[in-house]
C-alpha cells in the first residue's frame, strides 16, 4: 500500500483530472524553499523527494495547460472563380 503523501498523493493524482492554480502556487514556493513538508490549507503534504515534488509539479501544470481557455480563430475564404 503507498503511503498518503497528503493532498497530492500519486494516487490521488491518478484519480483527479483537475488541479487549481493554487495548489500549483503552493507547490511551487514549497520547491522553491527547498523543503519537502508543507502545510497547504490545514493539511501537512509530505514528499519523498525533490524529484517528486517536481513530477508532480509536471503533471499539474499539464493539467492546467488542457483546463485555459483557448483562443479560437476563424477564417473566411472568399473566391471570384469558384472553389
Amino acid at each position: 500500500m503507498e503511503q498518503s503523501n497528503g493532498l497530492f498523493s500519486r494516487e490521488r493524482i491518478e484519480m483527479t483530472t483537475t488541479f487549481t492554480q493554487a495548489q500549483l502556487t503552493a507547490l511551487e514556493a514549497a520547491i522553491a524553499s527547498g523543503t519537502t513538508e508543507f502545510n497547504y490549507q490545514g493539511r501537512v503534504v509530505k514528499y519523498r523527494s525533490l524529484s517528486e515534488m517536481q513530477e508532480v509539479r509536471a503533471m499539474m501544470k499539464t493539467a492546467l495547460e488542457g483546463t485555459e481557455s483557448k483562443r479560437t480563430s476563424r477564417v473566411y475564404m472568399t473566391s471570384r472563380r469558384g472553389l
